[in-house]
């Protein structure tokens, strides 16, 4: 009975053991991680992806350099996705996105040490939420100062195009766009 219990011990530890570092430290909700500490760029992504470790979420490294006009059309660009190889893709929920954000700084208020790409300080970026008044717009978020504002979704005919349309950043893991 004995040798039992050690040999599961054993493979449980052979099991741990097996664990990449990367992942073995992801997600901590009982510290705020600021720096290198937070973020790591992941070779597994071709080095494409960066897991946040503070909320688990695995974010494109270079968000979408091209504006999208209309909301179905971002979050089917996300849902398409291929990005190191890897698919389950989706846009982000307006808390997901302020997660990057560090009200402390501006130009870009994102986090300190941050390790993305080609964030557009000029354009709002879209997010899966729906604005409780008006099913027709969204929250985006501006990372220049970190503010959240209003995005028309444009899915019915007549819209027309936005003055500045929003920009798609892509996010995998954590609960999805309808935990709000």
């Amino acid at each position: 009975m004995s040798k039992k219990v050690c040999l599961s011990l054993v493979l449980v530890a052979a099991a741990a053991a097996c664990v990449s570092p990367v992942f073995a430290q992801s997600q901590s909700w009982s510290e705020v991680l600021v720096g290198n500490g937070r973020f790591a760029i992941l070779n597994q992504f071709n080095g494409e992806a960066v897991l946040d470790r503070e909320t688990g979420l695995v974010w494109q490294r270079a968000p979408l350099a091209e504006p999208i006009t209309v909301f179905p059309v971002a979050s089917r660009y996300c849902i398409d996705l291929n990005t190191g190889n890897r698919r389950g893709w989706r846009l982000p929920s307006i808390v997901e996105l302020q997660s990057l954000t560090d009200t402390s700084v501006s130009n870009p208020a994102l986090t300190v040490g941050h390790p993305f790409l080609n964030v557009d300080l000029d354009r709002y970026y879209w997010s899966s939420t729906t604005t409780s008044d008006n099913p027709g717009s969204v929250w985006g978020l501006n990372f220049a100062m970190g503010r959240v504002g209003r995005v028309d979704r444009c899915t019915s005919g007549g819209c027309g195009e936005p003055k500045s349309p929003p920009v798609a950043w892509c996010v995998r893991g954590g609960a999805g766009p309808d935990v709000q």
